[in-house]
């Protein structure tokens, strides 16, 4: 009986062997079904591209007039999670991608490019299979067949329909340790169709040649593994193979039957002299009906690699393949494939390149030997990018993991580059490439895991600028944010107590649904400044700073790409920024120092004439202002050359000062100013007019309740908002809103109270890391709306509040604008009536309406308004 009539006759036994009563497992079903079967649309590579652009954003459905919550990262999602240890992943079609938690135990999925993970541990705990897996494939032509390896690398367990289900498909007791696994494409045999799966084994450090290759042919259901009897020396009675450290199926499988592997030998007796001791690539051509493995096909394989191999004390070989897209086997000048080597102890551990039966080193480091981890190929035989992720850290003790780059790989001398954003990790560092897309994935880990190592699933564009797309195992503080002028992006730096600070970006609809990490800096004080170009519309340059500290990372794209600049010459307490090269930094000592080529070198500092600075802000038509750390502000009107005082007998207060010119400041010389400290107040001067400070709220201050005013914030149409340090309850906290800092108040100024929504006890504060009061909170504003955002640091939260009545009142209908109401001309002796309407207006349910007290008369008159 044939092979293929065996398999069809033996699937309905093997479905009632694995308890399904008969029902069929069907392996080849084809893509369509595969990607139905999945649980949500997978997005198309052009949508990728876009969100990992600058994508639009539509307005959401945010309650307005009111705080409310913005998701942190890993508070909705699996952006961050710790303990977590990225040490397999499987890039599939149509941007699925699978991540295993070799430390932890965890499987992880995600269908849009690693936007969006699913933790699918639950899946495989449901099948009885034992945690953690340690290896896991995708079958390159159906992103649904996934295979793990599980039971302490004793069982494989298959899934066809992209992880949710899972079956053991019964591997049997092997002798050594399983160290490879593969599922090959479909192809057919007559009327048939099969795949496969792989693995290899090894012994490492016996000295025996004794590792092997198994693989197990499924069609209508899985058959039984098989024994291909890999060999190194063919030499009669015996065979002797060898033990294995990786392998592939070859990109056109269906044709050529091709089987690669990385083996080594050892120095066993029966060895011929001349194969012992040595690294092999090994060609196999499959006879698929027969179900064996012919070693000998290829003329000149098995390929020596290495002049070692398993000698004894070798702890292992670690090998990874990447074949071109068009690799054939069939031609030998099409026979070219890429080997990474990487042995404990070392010896000559390299990228080398095979074409035919030549073998290239090809030099990552220079020469040196270097200790590559995983390797990855997106290209044909005629050019594309090869990757290397390495072992170590950059550094010892860095929280990254560099992955080198290049473009010719078949040159002689190939150019490696280093990934100029790096991914974040102690290491281990495995790349891949997402098919038929120029993404980069690559998973960090520690082994054995160590808790907030960074380690992270990161993904690239082109395998250069790496962003932590999830899995990150780390812990941070909210320390800064940002957001850009159109309400699109919206950016935020953490502090991390055991680990580099970060920067995270989110541009989703709603701000904060999903976050990236585009940049890490290993601070020395725990708290990370982030600000924008006063001309950010038009040159996208951003600059990250370390808080009291020298080190400088700017953007001029909006976040996709940094540069680090020479560190600052004085510690910098605050900066601001004019456009992309000219920025003022305040230092100690009540300094300012300015730099006019992006923070290459700084010009001389100047004196503020304040004792210490606190923070500074610029007026719209460039009038820098500084406040200090005892009440006192200063500013300058030539660019930072000198200062003057605001008046140098009366502070605004006594503590740290936050200064802020109206958006009109060139027209109206309006400033505001507010302390730090408790009941101090909110106070206003106009520049060129005033001699003294005019208080704006001295009936909250009367109160006592413990005011401090810790960040002021003006919307593009002069909505003055200052936030609140104090806890949040009824009658404190939150922030104040003032729709029209600039009136001349009839009897006092207007504001709002605004603390709706947040909870009790919410102080929006900066982080403890910070020296000075820093100012937290940023908006933008169109024609409708304005954003304000703020952090309450101690809780590590974002609060978001939507303000439309700063835009427009309730549309007045009657009487006319500006009409005179005639005293009642009826003899009736009755008060006049007079009927006020206007049209309803969004969230509101309540209407107040004032007259002014000079209008005794009409005051007296008013008894009843009514809303239409």
């Amino acid at each position: 009986m044939s092979r293929i009539c065996e398999v069809a006759r033996t699937c309905v036994m093997i479905g009632a062997r694995s308890g399904l009563h008969g029902k069929l497992t069907f392996l080849l079903y084809n893509g369509q079904y595969a990607v139905k079967t999945l649980a949500r649309t997978i997005l198309t590579v052009s949508v990728l591209l876009v969100l990992l652009a600058t994508p639009g954003v539509a307005s959401a459905a945010v309650p307005i007039l009111e705080w409310t919550g913005v998701d942190t990262p890993g508070d909705n999602d699996l952006t961050v999670v710790s303990p977590s240890e990225v040490t397999g992943i499987a890039a599939g079609n149509h941007g699925v991608v699978y991540a295993i938690d070799g430390e932890n135990g965890r499987l992880y999925r995600s269908l849009d490019y690693s936007l969006d993970w699913e933790d699918f541990t639950k899946c495989l705990e449901r099948a009885e299979a034992t945690l953690p897996a340690t290896m896991i494939a995708v079958a390159p032509d159906n992103e649904g067949i996934v295979a793990v390896l599980t039971d302490g690398g004793t069982a494989v367990y298959v899934s066809l329909n992209g992880g949710y289900d899972w079956e053991d498909v019964h591997l049997p007791s092997l002798a050594g340790d399983v160290t490879a696994l593969a599922v090959s494409g479909e192809y057919k045999v007559g009327d048939y169709e099969y795949r496969e799966i792989a693995v290899g084994t090894a012994s490492w450090g016996d000295g025996l040649s004794n590792g092997e290759v198994y693989i197990l042919q499924g069609g209508c259901g899985w058959s039984y593994w098989e024994e291909q009897e890999l060999t190194v020396d063919d030499t009669d009675p015996v065979h002797v193979g060898a033990d294995v450290a990786t392998l592939a199926y070859s990109e056109y499988y269906s044709r050529d039957n091709t089987l690669l592997v990385v083996c080594a030998t050892g120095s066993d007796g029966t060895l011929d002299a001349g194969l012992r001791n040595k690294t092999w690539l090994c060609l196999g051509e499959r006879d698929k009906a027969d179900g064996g493995t012919d070693w000998e096909a290829f003329t000149d394989y098995p390929l020596e690699l290495l002049d070692v191999g398993d000698a004894a004390g070798v702890s292992y070989l670690r090998s990874m393949l990447a074949l071109p897209a068009d690799y054939y086997s069939g031609e030998a000048d099409e026979r070219t494939v890429f080997v990474s080597l990487e042995r404990e102890p070392d010896y000559d551990d390299d990228v080398y390149r095979v074409v035919g039966d030549t073998v290239e080193r090809m030099d990552v480091d220079g020469g040196s030997d270097i200790d590559i981890w995983s390797l990855a190929y997106k290209g044909n035989l005629d050019g594309g990018t090869l990757l290397a992720g390495e072992r170590e850290p950059t550094s010892p003790g860095a929280f990254n993991t560099q992955v080198r780059r290049t473009e010719n790989p078949y040159e002689t001398f190939p150019d490696w580059e280093l990934s100029a954003v790096p991914p974040t990790g102690p290491g281990n560092a495995l790349v891949a490439w997402a098919p038929n897309v120029s993404l980069a994935y690559c998973g960090t880990s520690s082994q054995p895991g160590v808790a907030l190592d960074e380690s992270a699933f990161s993904a690239s564009t082109y395998g250069d600028l790496w962003r932590q797309m999830g899995l990150i195992d780390t812990e941070f503080t909210l320390t800064d944010l940002v957001v850009t002028p159109d309400g699109e992006d919206l950016f935020l730096t953490t502090a991390n107590p055991w680990g580099p600070e970060s920067v995270w970006q989110s541009y989703t609809d709603p701000l904060g649904e999903r976050w990236e990490r585009v940049l890490t800096v290993d601070s020395d004080t725990d708290a990370v400044m982030i600000k924008l170009s006063r001309e950010y519309e038009e040159d996208d340059t951003m600059y990250v700073v370390e808080h009291n500290g020298y080190q400088i990372a700017l953007t001029h794209d909006g976040g996709d790409t940094w540069d680090w600049q020479r560190k600052s010459p004085e510690p910098i307490l605050d900066f601001v920024i004019v456009d992309e090269d000219t920025l003022y930094a305040a230092i100690p000592d009540g300094q300012v120092m300015k730099s006019t080529n992006h923070a290459r070198s700084w010009e001389d500092p100047v004196d503020t004439k304040l004792d210490d600075v606190n923070m500074l802000s610029l007026a719209a038509e460039g009038t820098l202002f500084a406040g200090g750390r005892d009440g006192y502000v200063s500013y300058s009107i030539d660019g930072g050359e000198s200062f003057s005082l605001l008046d140098e007998d009366e502070p605004v207060g006594s503590g740290d000062v936050q200064v802020l010119a109206d958006v009109e400041f060139e027209q109206n010389g309006w400033v505001y100013a507010a302390t730090i400290e408790p009941d101090e107040g909110l106070w206003r001067w106009k520049l060129g007019a005033y001699d003294q400070w005019e208080q704006m709220d001295d009936d909250i201050t009367l109160l006592g309740d413990g005011q401090q005013v810790g960040g002021l914030l003006l919307g593009p149409e002069g909505t003055l908002y200052a936030l609140r340090t104090e806890p949040a309850s009824d009658e404190t906290g939150g922030m104040t809103r003032w729709l029209c800092p600039t009136c001349a108040p009839c009897a006092e100024l207007e504001y709002d109270h605004v603390v709706e929504g947040l909870p009790d006890w919410t102080a929006l504060k900066c982080a403890a890391g910070f020296t000075t009061s820093y100012p937290l909170g940023t908006l933008w504003g169109n024609d409708v709306e304005t954003d304000v955002f703020s952090l309450d640091s101690a809780e590590q939260r974002i609060f978001l509040f939507r303000d439309t009545l700063c835009k427009r009142g309730p549309d007045h209908e009657s009487p006319e604008d500006g009409a005179h109401l005639d005293v009642n001309p009826c003899n009736c002796n009755r008060d006049a009536v007079v009927l006020f309407d206007w049209g309803e207006f969004d969230e509101v349910d309540e209407y107040e309406m004032k007259v002014p007290p000079r209008c005794v008369a009409l005051r007296a008159a008013v008894e009843h308004v009514q809303r239409l």
